[in-house]
């Protein structure tokens, strides 16, 4: 058998701030197989066949807001148990007790440092 490359950890992440994608794309691709989603109904279209290790939500996104996705999400067979972080301009202590309400397991803010964030994704992982 070929030597096989390991596989690379699957981060789905949707946020609208595409000069953030640009940024953390260089970041994270090294090391994470990396799936981008700028809206939250575009990624909820496409989930079930994803097989996410981990969910990376903004809170505020045009249409469907983070935590609706991550709601959705929750409730799906099989998407349960996998760990969302929500990463957000939101400082706001309702947002904070709505992720954890909603499921989500983590909650990080922006701005934030790409290896604070990387650290963050490898705990959660």
């Amino acid at each position: 058998m070929a030597d096989e490359k390991p596989k690379k950890p699957r981060v789905v992440w949707a946020d609208d701030d595409l000069s953030l994608q640009i940024v953390m794309r260089e970041v994270f691709e090294p090391h994470f197989e990396l799936l981008y989603y700028s809206r939250g109904e575009n990624l909820l279209a496409e989930i079930d066949g994803l097989h996410p290790d981990i969910i990376i939500l903004d809170v505020d996104m045009p249409g469907v807001n983070g935590f609706d996705v991550c709601r959705q999400i929750r409730s799906k067979k099989g998407l349960s148990a996998v760990p969302i972080l929500f990463l957000t301009a939101s400082r706001a202590d309702q947002d904070y007790i709505k992720n954890r309400l909603v499921g989500g397991t983590a909650y990080l803010t922006k701005p934030m440092m790409p290896d604070d964030l990387l650290a963050k994704i490898r705990q959660l992982l």
